[in-house]
């Protein structure tokens, strides 16, 4: 069954993102749907690149002035 993870990380910057998304990566499944919620573009930009690098097909949608919602397929 697919379940849809979701990972808050408005409350942190780089390089703390990035500790959480390895920890949140590994406990989630491989069909789960992944979804990082960052604030600002920096963040945001950083994660995505970094991600992609890792062969994740990233989706961004904006949810509000500075706060993003992003896909990890």
């Amino acid at each position: 069954m697919i379940k849809e993870k979701i990972l808050d990380l408005t409350n942190y910057d780089c390089p703390m993102i990035f500790v959480k998304t390895k920890v949140f990566l590994q406990e989630t499944k491989k069909n789960d749907i992944k979804i990082l919620i960052v604030k600002g573009i920096s963040n945001k930009n950083s994660l995505k690149n970094t991600l992609s690098e890792q062969g994740f097909n990233i989706t961004v949608q904006e949810l509000k002035k500075n706060t993003f919602k992003i896909f990890l397929n």
